[in-house]
């Protein structure tokens, strides 16, 4: 094979390669999209019942060690 062949098929290697990078860079995007929606809905309902979440809980636990340090 000459070497304009080689270049070719090293430059289709690099765009696959690229393009089976970007869909799982989006892929993986969508999924901790859905992760981040469902965790927001999940603390939107602890929240309007009226219960304290787990991160509410450790954000005070968090300030009540803070203000025993001062």
């Amino acid at each position: 094979m000459s070497s304009l062949t080689h270049l070719t098929i090293a430059y289709l290697g690099m765009i696959g390669a690229i393009a089976i990078w970007t869909w799982t860079v989006f892929s993986r995007s969508k999924r901790l999209e859905q992760k981040i929606a469902t965790l927001e809905n999940i603390l939107e309902v602890d929240a309007s019942s009226g219960n304290k979440t787990e991160v509410e809980q450790i954000e005070n636990h968090l300030v009540g060690d803070n203000a025993d340090n001062d």
